[in-house]
């Protein structure tokens, strides 16, 4: 589609017109052809159109096609510059600060690991749920233990919350491959 869009402008300008707002989420995970291909859709800021509304939502902290060819920094950073941006002007760049999910602990745990990240854009996350329960980590030796310890786990949370039904307990895991450890074990 990006060579189309590149090698007839007549097509790309039908696109342009057709797509006047265009939003995309999880911006942090695009490829360099992906954005380049978005790219081609905006239109010219010289032409007597009116250009499109480009929004992208992104968070830096959450890239996880690295493997692909994302790279969450460099990304936010080609969108700034692309769209004459100026990312410490608070009419072109909102930074969603609050967590609503996670307790005080979770959030200091997750803001430790990534400050490790050189090229992190920066925010100040922050909640109102206070404290929370420990953070544990367990180091198994391998798949079987660790479903084996998962599952035992959730056995003692079940006996000490009779209450609370499994429908309303999961286990997450990285890769498919993975559940069948995990099916075996329960």
């Amino acid at each position: 589609m990006k060579e189309l869009l590149e090698q007839y402008p007549d097509l790309r300008r039908v696109y342009q017109q057709k797509f006047y707002f265009i939003l995309v989420d999880e911006f942090q995970d695009t490829s360099k052809i992906q954005f380049d291909w978005l790219k081609l859709l905006l239109r010219p800021k010289n032409n007597d159109e009116k250009a499109n509304c480009f929004m992208a939502v992104a968070d830096d902290d959450q890239s996880i096609y690295s493997f692909r060819g994302a790279k969450a920094a460099e990304n936010v950073e080609a969108y700034l510059k692309t769209m004459e941006l100026d990312r410490n002007n608070s009419k072109h760049v909102i930074k969603l600060e609050q967590n609503y999910r996670s307790t005080d602990t979770v959030l200091r745990a997750a803001n430790a690991v990534i400050a490790n990240n050189k090229a992190r854009l920066g925010k100040s996350l922050w909640t109102d749920m206070k404290n929370g329960e420990r953070i544990s980590l367990c180091q198994m030796e391998d798949n079987i233990s660790e479903a084996k310890y998962v599952v035992d786990v959730i056995r003692e949370f079940k006996q000490q919350n009779s209450t609370i039904p499994y429908s309303q307990i999961a286990i997450l895991y990285r890769t498919n491959a993975q559940s069948r450890s995990f099916e075996s074990s329960l």
